[in-house]
């Protein structure tokens, strides 16, 4: 009979994440936020390739280490296409990783720079655009 002890300790015991895992539940929406912003496929797919071999060469592989280098990739693209016009990348990173990480504002904020009111604001103006533009 496994004791109260055991059960906890294995239910806390940490699993190690592999570039690989990180790839497979990964890649797609790492394409998709670059999709967002350059049109190009082929560039979306060499751009998204890019921040895994980052994430590899900086150590141990993380879900906070691939958004991390997701913002600062995206922040730092030469080309931008708006989702809808008037929204700037920065509006439409912060509705990206609430949207397709499903993030909390808290942590959004922590991986943008930003305060958490400003993430907040962020979020609506890119609806209510994307409301407007339906």
């Amino acid at each position: 009979m496994e004791t109260l002890f055991h059960a906890q300790h294995h239910a806390i015991a940490p699993q190690q994440i592999t570039l690989e895992s990180l790839v497979t539940e990964h890649f797609e929406r790492a394409f998709l936020m670059f999709n967002t912003f350059v049109e190009d496929h082929r560039h979306c797919v060499l751009l998204s390739e890019g921040v895994f071999r980052k994430v590899a060469a900086n150590g141990t592989p993380s879900t906070d280490a691939l958004l991390i280098e997701l913002v600062d990739s995206i922040r730092n693209l030469n080309e931008y296409q708006p989702l809808v016009e008037g929204l700037s990348r920065e509006e439409t990173l912060c509705w990206l990783l609430k949207d397709a990480y499903d993030l909390k504002y808290a942590d959004i904020a922590r991986k943008m720079g930003l305060d958490r009111d400003s993430v907040k604001v962020a979020i609506a103006n890119v609806r209510s655009a994307l409301a407007a533009s339906l």
